[in-house]
């Protein structure tokens, strides 16, 4: 029983291991299609012609295993990979084949087209899916400026792979072998034409032959490189017989019996490190480069192998010497009796790109007067515009820190709740205002409010303040505690400049609740207007819009209305802030009626003959007629005491 139990599990070990292995193996595979299944160049059938007439076809692709890189997606269009960037081409691509070696191409660096870069993952005219033909596809990414010079290497007519990897290798530069191997790969170094160049000596060691010539193509003959030291092709300057450096290789020494006139200099003030210890070869060439000065590398990557924390980023913005590379625009790059080895101090060394003439005509910023630039810009990099030392309005408030306190306030102008200062203010100089204003207050503010520029040429009424430009009249430039940034609260702004309606203010009787209220420019514009008094709209539109029955009586059809009424004169018999007579009369009832009812002989006569022969003076007219709309014709009230409605006046009034 023991047995058979250890064999029936041993069977099922098996089998499960058995399963689980055809799995792994099966899910490299292609899923079978069902007959009822769709193939892919069922509806892809042009690209399947396409790509088969190439050249060179990706496997899957020539058969027809399209599920083996994409997922089916239905009637919802898309590649949908199985998986991302160059990940996919591992499944098939051993990673290690492709990466292995220590120096990766930086195509392959990337996440998305690391392969698709080079390779088309279908089909392509080229050897290997290559997009392009060798050579013309590496000139694509690599400047080909540096391939087309004069005098040409051969190798580079024939294609790159002669010398470079095109994916990974354990030698810098993707080369094929260690550069001096590689070299003599086709040059026998012991050749008397090798020997005879090099002063008799056989060339194996030290930097190899990119030392000194050039791998790609040169502008001099035997591809030497651009910039070639004085004493190349005499040797023995430097060299003893046998190659060895002279001096038992005391480099500064060495250097220093030519370039004499620089010891002195590179012994005083500010000396650059590399300088002081005599390391003139962590920088230059002992023999030639492609560099000016026969650096070892363009001048701002020699600088940036040391000074790394200066390399220039994205999202950052860079002085223009350290964005090209250009450092000893500014500095000395041995020695400087100035402090940093730069070429001269404080605003003198900007003056020689940026002439301070220039920048500080007219009113001066202080700092930029007295050439303290760097109070506000870093000489190298920042992530604010400008190369400034911090974001704009945090470094404004720095020295300007009495305003700091007020820039709490609730209400704050667009350009400094975003810091932008310089909205408004020159940073350096301003020729219009000591404020360092950019123009003059008025046309500064139309710059961003332009549509109140054209109020200002077409409206006819305007206010004072604003037909003068003197916005700050008005409106704090920074920061308030009251809305719209105005100086004051609305109404006492407003009656500073208004004394007359503050002495209304004061005044007994009946009072327009927006005039008690301060709520002045719900009817008068503060800029302008078309209409007088700088109203915000036609008296009457402005009227009705707070008296909405008036507005329906004046839109019905029916009935008689008062010629003022009709025609929008409101103000003819209102005033629009307080009256000492009740609903705002100008004049008291009946003073105001009989300047037009009664304004003359005739006219007083005819209303004595139909007011009881009564001087007008002793009539009341609203206690009975209506003053804006009536059903009657002679805008009786609605409603009429019997006998007055008969126009039987003598029955109560006999006299």
């Amino acid at each position: 029983m023991r047995s058979q139990k250890g064999w029936s599990c041993g069977v099922l070990f098996f089998l499960v291991a058995g399963l689980l292995l055809w799995g792994s193996i099966a899910s490299c595979l292609t899923p079978k299609r069902t007959k009822a299944s769709r193939r892919c160049v069922d509806c892809h059938a042009d690209k399947q012609q396409s790509f088969l007439a190439r050249k060179t076809i990706h496997a899957p692709v020539r058969e027809g295993q399209c599920e083996g890189c994409h997922y089916p997606h239905g009637l919802i269009g898309g590649s949908l990979l199985k998986e991302r960037g160059k990940e996919l081409c591992y499944q098939c691509h051993p990673k290690e084949a492709i990466e292995g070696g220590g120096h990766l191409h930086s195509a392959l660096k990337a996440e998305e087209k690391a392969c698709t870069a080079c390779h088309d993952p279908h089909a392509s005219q080229e050897k290997g899916l290559l997009v392009k033909a060798g050579k013309e596809l590496c000139l694509s990414c690599h400047e080909g400026a540096r391939f087309s010079r004069p005098y040409g290497h051969r190798p580079v007519q024939e294609g790159c792979a002669a010398c470079h990897r095109p994916h990974a290798s354990p030698q810098e530069d993707l080369l094929t072998a260690a550069s001096t191997p590689l070299c003599q790969g086709c040059h026998d170094p012991k050749a008397p034409r090798l020997t005879q160049a090099h002063g008799g000596l056989e060339v194996t060691g030290g930097k190899g032959c990119t030392g000194c010539h050039g791998p790609h193509s040169s502008s001099q003959k035997a591809l030497l490189r651009e910039v070639v030291h004085r004493p190349l092709g005499g040797c023995a300057a430097c060299h003893q017989a046998g190659g060895q450096v002279k001096g038992g290789g005391d480099v500064p020494g060495l250097c220093y019996s030519c370039h004499n006139q620089e010891k002195t200099k590179f012994s005083q003030g500010a000396l650059h490190p590399v300088s002081a210890e005599g390391k003139c070869l962590s920088c230059h060439s002992p023999h030639a480069s492609d560099f000016p000065g026969v650096l070892v590398k363009a001048q701002g990557e020699v600088c940036l192998s040391c000074h790394e924390k200066l390399q220039v980023k994205e999202k950052l913005f860079a002085h223009t010497p350290a964005r090209e590379g250009n450092c000893t625009g500014c500095h000395d790059p041995h020695a400087s009796p100035n402090p940093r080895e730069l070429k001269a101090v404080g605003g003198a060394l900007c003056d020689r790109c940026h002439p301070r003439e220039k920048l500080v005509a007219g009113q001066p910023h202080v700092p930029a007067a007295r050439g303290e630039c760097l109070a506000c810009h870093d000489p190298h990099l920042s992530p604010s515009q400008g190369i400034l030392k911090e974001a704009e309005g945090k470094l404004c408030l720095e020295c300007h820190s009495r305003q700091a306190k007020f820039f709490s306030l609730p209400e704050a102008h667009t350009p400094v709740r975003e810091g932008r200062c310089t909205a408004c203010h020159y940073p350096h100089a301003s020729t219009v205002s000591a404020k360092l204003l950019r123009e003059a207050p008025g046309e500064l503010c139309f710059s961003c409010h332009g549509g109140l520029r054209a109020k200002l040429t077409g409206d006819k009424y305007r206010h004072d303040p604003f037909a003068k430009k003197d916005c700050q009249a008005c409106h704090d430039p920074h920061v308030g505690e009251v809305e719209k940034l105005l100086t004051r609260g609305l109404v006492e702004l407003c009656l500073s400049c208004h004394p007359a309606l503050a002495t209304q203010a004061r005044q007994n009787g009946e009072a327009h609740r927006p005039f008690m209220e301060g709520r002045c420019t719900e009817c008068h514009s503060p800029h302008s207007s078309a209409v007088a008094y700088q109203l915000q709209r036609p008296p009457d539109k402005l009227c009705l819009s707070c008296h909405p029955a008036l507005e329906r009586g004046l839109e019905e059809k029916t009935g008689a209305l008062h010629p003022p009424f009709r025609e929008g004169e409101c103000l003819g018999c209102h005033t629009g802030h307080r009256s000492s007579s009740s609903s705002l009369l100008v004049k008291g009832d009946p003073d105001l009626c009989l300047t037009c009812h009664a304004n003359g002989p005739e006219k007083r006569e005819a209303f004595a003959k139909t007011h009881l022969g009564r001087e007008p003076q002793k009539v009341r007219c609203l206690g009975c007629h209506e003053p804006h709309r009536a059903a009657d014709g002679k805008l009786l009230h609605a409603i009429a005491h019997q006998p007055f409605a008969k126009e039987e006046c003598r029955a109560c009034h006999p006299e």
